[in-house]
C-alpha cells in the first residue's frame, strides 16, 4: 500500500515539475515574443566598440529603450493566451509548429528588408545575431500560439454571444430578409466612396485598357480583352449619353452592385453552414470598413470583378458539397455557377491557370465516384464543369480574332527570373562571365539591370525585355539563369522574398488607396482627348478625406489586420494541412483553387502596394474557414445520411 502511494506521489511530483517547466518555457517564449514586437531591429550603433560584450549590451540597450511597459504588458497577455490555448492536445500540432517555424523565417527576412537593409543585418555583429535569434524565436512562438488559438476557436465551438435589447427581433428579421438586408447595408456604406470617387477610382491598368480600346495604344492580351471591351464600351455608352464620365460611373455602380449581391449571398451561405458569429463579424467588418473591399468594390480594375467572381465560385463549390441534390435541382444555382466560371476566366488572364487544374481534378473525382453519384448527377456535374470553361475559351478567342489583338509578352511569365537576374547582377556583377553576359544581353539590358532593379516590384526590369528575342535566346538565358542560381542561391531567395514578404509579414502595411485618378497623376492625354474623362475639382476635399479614412483603416486595431494579406495567406496553408491530417478531404476541394492562387503569387510582379493579387485568397478565406468549422462539426457526415452530398469525399456512400 505504501509502495503504491509512494509511486503515485512520485508520478504527481514529476507531473507538477513538467507543468512547471512548461509554464516557465511558455513565459520565456512569451517574453521573447514581446521583445520581438518591441525591439528596434536594425543596428542602432556605429562600429567602434571596445569588445564583444560592449557591443551586445549596448546594442540591446538601444534596441529596447523605452519599451519596458509595453513589453511587460505584452508578455503577460501572451502568457495568458498561451496558457488558454495550449492546455488541450491538438491533433496536427506538428503542422502548427512547422508552419510557425517556416513563416518566422520570412518574418525575420522581412524585418531586414523593411528596415532598408538586406540579410547581412542578421550576422553583422554579435549583438545583431542575438537580436535575430530573439526575433525568430519570438515570432515563431507568436505564430504558433495564434494558430493554436485559431484551431481552439474552431474545435471548441467557441462563439460570440449577442445579448442586447431587440436581439431576438433582429434575428427574426434577418432570418426572413438576410440577403436583402446585407446587400442594402453594403450599398449604403459604399455609396459614399462611390459618389466621392465620381466617375470612378482608377489605376494605371485601367488607363492602359482604355488607351487600348480607343486605339491610342496597341490592343494586346496583356490585359484581359473581354474586360477591356466592357470597360471601353461603358465609356462609349457614356459619350452617347452626353459624358464618358457617366458611362464609367454606371460601370462602377454595376460592379458595386455585383459585390453587394455576392457578399449578401455568402452571408446566406453562412446561415446554411451555421458558421460561427465571429467569422460572420469578420466578414462584415471587412466588407464595410476594409479598403480591400470598401475601396475596391467600385474601382476600374480587372482584379475587382475577378476576385468577386472567384468568391462566388467558391460559394457555389461549397454549396454543392453541402447539399448536392438541392444544388443540381436549382436552375438558378446552375446559372450562377456558369456566371462565376465565366467571370473568373474572362476578367483576368490568370483565371485559366486556376480553373484548368481545378477542372481536371473535378473530372477525375467525378469519374472515380460515378457509381455512387449515379449517371445523371455525374453527367450534369461534368457538363457544368466543362461547358462554361469551353465557352469562356471560345469567347476569348473570338474577341482576340475579331479585334486582331496582339499576344501578350512572355515577360509577364518570366518576371520572377528577370528580377532574380537583376539582383544577381547588382550584387555579383563582377563575377558574371562574358558568356553569361551575352546570354543576358540578348534578353535584357545587362548594363542597366542594377539601375533598374527595385526590390519590391519587377515591372522596371521586365518592361525592358527585348521583344525580338526568340526561343533560342530565351533558352540560352534560362540556362545561364539556372547556372547563376547554383553560384549564389541566397541571392535568388533574397530577390524572391524581398518582393513577396509582405504576403505574410504583418508589419509591412500594404496601404494602397485609390480615389479618383490619384490627383490626375495617371491621366493619359490621348485618352482624355478621345473621351473627355475628367475628375470634378469640386470633390477634391472629399477625396482627400476619403484617402485619409482608408489609410486610417489600414493602421487601426483589428480592421488593420483584416486589411492585410498575412492572416489569410497563413490561414489557407494551415487549414489545408489540418484538413489533410484530420482526413477532412472535402475542405481540400474548394481550397484547391485558392492554394493554386497562393502558390502563383510567387510569380506575381509585386505585392507591396499591390495587395490586389492576393484578393481571391482574402475574399475566400472567411467562407472557407466557415466551411472548415462546418465539416469539423460533422456537418458533412450529417448530410451523407440523406445522400445529398455524394460528391463530398467525407461521405461514406461516396467512398
Amino acid at each position: 500500500m505504501c509502495e503504491k502511494e509512494n509511486k503515485k506521489s512520485k508520478f504527481s511530483g514529476l507531473t507538477e515539475n513538467a507543468d512547471g517547466l512548461r509554464r516557465l518555457f511558455s513565459f520565456v517564449m512569451s517574453a521573447f515574443t514581446a521583445c520581438a514586437l518591441c525591439m528596434y531591429f536594425p543596428a542602432p550603433w556605429g562600429t567602434n566598440f571596445n569588445g564583444v560584450a560592449e557591443e551586445i549590451v549596448g546594442n540591446l540597450a538601444s534596441s529596447f529603450y523605452g519599451t519596458a511597459f509595453m513589453s511587460t504588458l505584452l508578455t503577460l497577455c501572451l502568457y495568458c493566451l498561451a496558457s488558454k490555448v495550449s492546455g488541450d492536445k491538438l491533433r496536427g500540432n506538428w503542422a502548427a509548429v512547422l508552419l510557425a517555424a517556416l513563416t518566422a523565417i520570412i518574418w525575420l527576412m522581412g524585418a531586414c528588408f523593411s528596415s532598408g537593409g538586406d540579410l547581412s543585418i542578421i550576422c553583422s555583429s554579435p549583438g545583431q545575431m542575438l537580436k535575430s535569434a530573439i526575433y525568430y524565436l519570438g515570432a515563431a512562438w507568436l505564430i504558433y500560439i495564434l494558430l493554436r488559438g485559431f484551431c481552439f476557436a474552431l474545435d471548441s465551438g467557441w462563439d460570440m454571444e449577442l445579448k442586447f435589447q431587440g436581439a431576438d427581433r433582429l434575428n427574426a428579421f434577418l432570418s426572413r430578409h438576410r440577403f436583402g438586408a446585407v446587400a442594402l447595408l453594403l450599398l449604403l456604406c459604399w455609396s459614399v466612396p462611390l459618389a466621392v470617387c465620381y466617375p470612378a477610382a482608377f489605376c494605371t491598368d485601367a488607363w492602359a485598357q482604355l488607351a487600348q480600346y480607343w486605339g491610342t495604344e496597341q490592343f494586346s492580351s496583356n490585359h484581359p480583352p473581354v474586360h477591356t471591351l466592357i470597360m471601353g464600351s461603358f465609356s462609349r455608352l457614356g459619350m452617347a449619353l452626353g459624358s464618358a464620365n457617366l458611362g464609367l460611373f454606371l460601370f462602377a455602380l454595376l460592379q458595386t452592385l455585383a459585390f453587394a449581391l455576392v457578399i449578401a449571398y455568402v452571408f446566406c451561405l453562412y446561415e446554411k453552414l451555421n458558421a460561427p458569429r465571429w467569422i460572420r463579424l469578420i466578414s462584415l467588418l471587412m466588407a464595410v470598413f476594409s479598403p480591400f473591399i470598401a475601396n475596391r468594390a467600385g474601382i476600374l480594375l480587372k482584379d475587382a470583378p475577378y476576385s468577386i467572381a472567384f468568391l462566388l465560385l467558391m460559394a457555389q463549390f461549397i454549396y454543392a458539397l453541402v447539399d448536392l441534390d438541392a444544388f443540381l435541382k436549382s436552375k438558378r444555382q446552375m446559372l450562377v455557377t456558369v456566371v462565376a466560371v465565366l467571370g473568373v476566366m474572362l476578367m483576368r488572364n490568370n483565371g485559366r491557370y486556376v480553373l484548368f487544374p481545378t477542372a481536371l481534378l473535378l473530372v477525375f473525382l467525378l469519374v472515380a465516384k460515378r457509381k455512387s453519384l449515379g449517371r445523371s448527377k455525374t453527367v450534369k456535374l461534368l457538363l457544368l464543369t466543362l461547358l462554361p470553361l469551353t465557352a469562356a475559351v471560345i469567347m476569348n478567342c473570338a474577341v482576340v480574332k475579331c479585334y486582331n489583338i496582339a499576344s501578350g509578352s512572355i515577360a509577364e511569365t518570366l518576371s520572377l527570373p528577370f528580377q532574380q537576374t537583376a539582383r544577381y547582377v547588382r550584387d555579383h556583377g563582377q563575377e558574371v562571365t562574358e558568356e553569361e553576359r551575352e546570354a543576358i544581353v540578348a534578353v535584357l539590358p545587362y548594363d542597366r539591370l542594377a539601375e533598374l532593379y527595385r526590390p519590391f516590384i519587377s515591372d522596371p526590369v521586365k518592361e525592358k525585355f527585348n521583344e525580338q528575342a526568340g526561343s533560342t535566346e530565351l533558352k540560352a538565358y534560362l540556362r545561364v539563369w539556372l547556372q547563376m542560381f547554383f553560384k549564389h542561391p541566397m541571392t535568388y531567395v533574397s530577390a524572391t522574398v524581398n518582393q513577396l514578404y509582405a504576403l505574410v509579414y504583418p508589419y509591412a502595411e500594404n496601404s494602397t488607396v485609390y480615389v479618383g485618378a490619384n490627383d490626375g497623376a495617371w491621366f493619359l492625354p490621348d485618352v482624355v482627348a478621345a473621351t473627355g474623362i475628367s475628375m470634378p475639382a469640386s470633390l477634391d476635399t472629399e477625396r482627400n478625406v476619403l484617402t485619409q479614412w482608408f489609410l486610417l483603416m489600414y493602421s487601426s486595431p483589428v480592421i488593420g489586420m483584416i486589411s492585410h494579406t498575412a492572416p489569410y495567406t497563413i490561414a489557407v496553408y494551415f487549414l489545408s494541412i489540418m484538413a489533410a491530417i484530420r482526413k477532412k478531404y472535402s475542405f481540400l476541394l474548394p481550397a484547391f483553387p485558392v492554394l493554386i492562387g497562393a502558390v502563383g503569387l510567387v510569380f506575381a510582379p509585386a505585392i507591396i502596394a499591390n495587395p490586389r493579387y492576393a484578393f481571391p485568397i482574402v475574399y475566400s478565406m472567411p467562407l472557407l474557414t466557415g466551411y472548415f468549422a462546418y465539416i469539423c462539426r460533422g456537418g458533412a457526415e450529417e448530410n451523407c445520411s440523406s445522400k445529398s452530398s455524394a460528391l463530398d469525399p467525407n461521405c461514406k456512400n461516396a467512398c
